[in-house]
């Protein structure tokens, strides 16, 4: 079986953990109502403080199948390369 690439997107960032981790699981909601779980998923990471970017947590989608092709039927997403257009539409679903 081949390895599984894993590609991580960032969402968006929350001050709070908690706040973050409530936004990946309405997030994650949306992924299972589509029922893309198998190749899709939420992952909450801590942002270190930089020039610009205060610190804080960041919400991710995880490609766990950035190298292969958008499943067949699959409205939600456009392709494997676009994944911005899925980003925006869970952030309105999960609104």
């Amino acid at each position: 079986m081949a390895e599984r690439s894993r590609e991580r997107h960032f969402i968006l960032s929350r001050d709070d953990q908690d706040d973050a981790y409530d936004t990946a699981f309405r997030l994650g909601a949306v992924l299972v109502r589509a029922r893309i779980t198998e190749r899709y998923g939420m992952q909450v990471r801590r942002i270190a403080g930089q020039r610009d970017i205060p610190a804080g947590w960041g919400v991710y989608l995880i490609d766990r199948e950035a190298d292969r092709p958008t499943p067949a039927g699959l409205s939600l997403v456009t392709t494997v390369k676009h994944t911005s257009a899925l980003v925006a539409e869970l952030v309105a679903l999960a609104a």
